[in-house]
């Protein structure tokens, strides 16, 4: 998972390439997160913006579900 920020020189091919594995989710780097982050309430109101990606690693990984019960 990568955590993409304005202005960074390098991006998600480069990173992959360099630690030999794929990325499975891109997190835009969001003013919404740093919030959650610094008032604690991360775990119990994720906000959209990391909660979809965060998704997709799990599925990506075999660690999430979907409704049936099957790995997405």
């Amino acid at each position: 998972m990568v955590v993409e920020e304005a202005g960074r020189a390098i991006g998600p091919k480069e990173i992959a390439d360099v630690i030999g594995r794929p990325v499975i989710a891109r997190v835009p780097a969001r003013d919404a997160v740093a919030r959650a982050v610094d008032a604690g309430v991360l775990a119990h109101r994720l906000p959209d913006v990391l909660g979809r990606p965060a998704a997709m690693a799990l599925r990506a990984v075999g660690l999430l579900w979907d409704q049936r019960g099957a790995a997405a």
